[in-house]
């Protein structure tokens, strides 16, 4: 082996040295800058926070939803007829709209 490949082999060495430090160090500094051990734990913090967020919308929207539906219910059975006349008049102008 010549010197000239003796001196690559020990350079891919190096580099190969080098590699694994600074991603080491790189790691490190990901964890030191979020503040948690693991980045996968800070994926799963924020998964989990995520989760729990779109849990309260959908109660808020079921919620919403049912008080509509109560009020609008009562609106109608207290106003029958004005209610079906309302209807009546809203298919015509929908068929009117979409006869075309």
């Amino acid at each position: 082996m010549t010197n000239v490949d003796k001196e690559i082999k020990e350079l891919r060495n190096n580099v190969s040295e080098l590699k694994s430090i600074i991603k080491s160090h790189a790691k490190e500094a990901a964890q030191e800058a979020l503040g948690v051990t693991s980045i996968n734990q800070y994926i799963k913090d924020i998964a989990k926070s995520s989760g729990e967020t779109v849990r309260e919308v959908l109660d808020n929207s079921k919620k919403t939803y049912q008080e509509t539906k109560e009020e609008y219910s009562d609106k109608i059975a207290s106003n029958p007829f004005k209610s079906a006349a309302l209807a009546f008049g809203a298919g015509a102008v929908l068929a009117l709209i979409f006869k075309k």
